[in-house]
């Protein structure tokens, strides 16, 4: 039943892109070129770094697009190459780093020909907590940037069609590393060629082997482990800590991963975006993207949307619904949270980008949650979040964002795991 409801939604938000083109939100023009963003925020920083990413995917595929304007198809070839870069910088920089910097890990970077990139700290991390959230933090940092776009798209005229392969990057960063990650076994000793069972992947890697060599969800799920062991974190990092394969909560976590991953690739919203960004983009030469949403008449309309996070002692699923209308999008989400041993409830609701005059629009958004019971016993409880954002205009051509939030204590994608305040600031120009 839960996969006819998906597929249901998947198939409207496409068929409605399809036709919503005509209608009103495909009239909303923004500038010909940006709106590129420059600011900071509190560690993690997640998002407004992830708008700084987003702006200087722009601003190179603005100067592209003075290249190919009669020839829109090209766009592809250099905008796709460029959204793997800048994806890869913020899980980087923006993800791991993000998190090392906010656990004062002194964080530096490597970066390959090959668009190859790693992150490493200067101090061992002092707690399970702390390297449970720095190996997630890669792929956490990219689902907080797909979001902006997301949001983005909802309003058009807000975010270049050219940010679509950036926002299906990020967003599959998740689901594609995942699925690249061996299953948590053994890899079975082979007495002479040919003799044996088949390792966890045929080119001959395994789980382990990928721990060691800083595969992202290993390190995860491995840390997870050596949580429920009480081991040290600094054995983890410096991967003396051996997985324990014959643990059933090992692979159940795995199995949890998988199953949020799948859930975060069959977005809605990203296939139907992607669709535009073809149909539209590619094909036509249109700068900015009709709503990925089904027409409702009169400038509104409906959307859906999947995502996933992988959490210290849990992993997550999110479902959003997205109202558009002429003034404002408002979106709501249920999301479940598992751990090993139990499975708890989170909501959230939000009002994007309301016109509070010609010059200027609001955001306010909060979340909360309660936290399954879990043998790692990082968190017990209930979580909540809340946080606004205004854009104004200080000139024709320029603006300024103001954000700031607060939470307690405890893990929520994007947002220091610590409880307080918040903030985040920035310029904003378009022209």
């Amino acid at each position: 039943m839960r996969r006819k409801i998906l597929a249901s939604l998947f198939a409207c938000c496409l068929a409605g892109s399809a036709g919503i083109a005509s209608g009103p939100f495909a009239d909303s023009a923004g500038p010909e070129f940006g709106p590129y963003f420059l600011g900071h925020e509190t560690e993690p920083a997640m998002d407004y770094g992830g708008r700084v990413m987003i702006s200087l995917h722009t601003a190179v595929c603005d100067a592209g697009s003075l290249l190919t304007r009669r020839m829109p198809w090209l766009a592809p070839a250099y905008e796709l190459p460029l959204a793997v870069l800048v994806s890869t910088l913020q899980h980087e920089i923006h993800g791991h780093g993000a998190r090392g910097r906010e656990y004062n890990l002194k964080p530096s970077y490597g970066f390959g020909l090959d668009f190859s990139a790693y992150t490493t700290i200067d101090r061992y991390p002092r707690t399970m907590e702390e390297l449970a959230a720095l190996a997630a933090g890669g792929t956490e940092a990219d689902t907080v940037m797909a979001r902006r776009i997301a949001i983005g798209f909802c309003r058009p005229g807000s975010v270049p069609a050219s940010a679509a392969p950036l926002f299906m990057l990020a967003k599959l960063d998740l689901s594609v590393y995942t699925a690249f990650t061996s299953t948590p076994r053994a890899k079975p000793e082979r007495t002479s060629p040919g003799e044996g069972q088949a390792s966890a992947d045929d080119d001959g890697t395994s789980f382990i082997e990928e721990y060691e060599q800083g595969n992202d969800i290993a390190i995860y799920l491995t840390t997870r482990q050596a949580t429920r062991r009480q081991a040290d974190p600094a054995d983890v990092w410096l991967r003396e800590y051996k997985p324990d394969f014959d643990d059933p909560d090992l692979d159940k976590t795995w199995r949890q991963t998988r199953e949020v991953a799948l859930w975060n690739a069959l977005d809605p919203m990203l296939w139907a975006s992607m669709f535009l960004y073809v149909r539209d983009h590619a094909m036509r030469g249109e700068r900015y993207l009709p709503a990925p949403a089904v027409p409702l008449g009169d400038g509104y309309g409906l959307t859906v949307g999947t995502r996933g996070s992988i959490e210290p002692q849990s992993v997550s699923r999110f479902l959003d619904v997205f109202v558009l209308t002429p003034f404002a999008v408002f979106g709501v989400y249920g999301r479940d949270l598992r751990s090993a041993d139990d499975t708890a409830f989170g909501y959230g609701a939000g009002a994007y980008r309301m016109a509070l005059s010609p010059h200027a629009h609001a955001s306010l958004w909060g979340d909360v949650w309660d936290v399954p019971t879990a043998e790692e016993n990082l968190y017990r409880g209930s979580g909540w979040n809340v946080a606004g954002e205004i854009e104004f205009s200080v000139g024709p051509d320029f603006g300024l964002s103001l954000k700031a939030g607060y939470k307690n204590a405890g893990y929520f994608p994007g947002v220091p795991t610590a409880d307080g305040l918040y903030v985040g600031g920035g310029l904003t120009a378009a022209f």
